[in-house]
């Protein structure tokens, strides 16, 4: 899924469940007269904490501090007290996860996330090379340099899906993606690309593939971390 509908798909998933908080239909009364919400905070708390790990893992500072947060509301004494106290914290968590998301953190999410999946091929690529399998650290590395060099094009808005590498790298530079020497060196790699997608191993040598496979080490600390 792009990152543009991962965003409304999560956002609509915090409209509702700040909706599910503020809900009166299932309000009762408790001794103290405080509102009871049973039902919709502990759905609600579920809901979010399911949204905290899809974004940032379960084992992540945020899903720690989420579950801290359900258990100082859990040991606060009164049932009424403690939901009131659990929905502030939980609708105060979800506008603050809110706007994270509208600041980009979907994106950051996805290229993050996409910058991993390269560094993979890159490292399968160097094993490869180690081994003296040329043609398949070439293939690694060609796959990982078109993913790439599509991947940031995408970020920047450019429609590049069906373009060919060497079109993408062009729109790329238009956009000043590539300065100074890397202007000149990223269009040769449209030549190993080619050849290595095309089986033409006789024009590919390891050292071909060392290049790119560290420009492209470079470039995903800069672009994808």
């Amino acid at each position: 899924m792009k990152s543009e509908a991962l965003r409304e798909k999560y956002l609509d998933r915090i409209a509702r469940l700040l909706e599910r908080l503020s809900n009166e239909d299932d309000h009762d009364e408790g001794e103290s007269g405080e509102t009871i919400l049973d039902g919709n905070i502990e759905g609600a708390f579920m809901g979010t904490l399911t949204v905290m790990q899809d974004l940032y893992g379960a084992d992540s500072l945020q899903v720690e501090e989420l579950r801290n947060l359900k258990g100082r509301a859990d040991r606060s004494g009164r049932r009424g007290y403690r939901n009131t106290y659990l929905a502030r914290d939980l609708a105060s968590t979800l506008v603050n996860l809110r706007q994270e998301i509208e600041a980009g953190l979907i994106s950051s999410i996805a290229e993050q996330a996409a910058g991993e999946v390269f560094a993979d091929f890159l490292v399968m690529a160097k094993s490869a090379l180690d081994e003296g399998h040329v043609p398949v650290a070439a293939v690694l590395t060609a796959a990982a340099l078109e993913d790439t060099m599509k991947r940031k094009a995408e970020e920047l808005g450019l429609s590049v899906e069906d373009e060919t590498l060497e079109t993408v790298i062009r729109s790329l530079k238009g956009q000043s993606v590539f300065q100074g020497a890397a202007a000149k060196l990223v269009p040769s790699f449209v030549k190993f690309r080619n050849s290595a997608m095309h089986a033409k191993w006789d024009s590919i040598e390891a050292a071909d593939v060392k290049s790119v496979v560290g420009y492209l080490e470079g470039f995903l600390i800069e672009h994808f971390s």
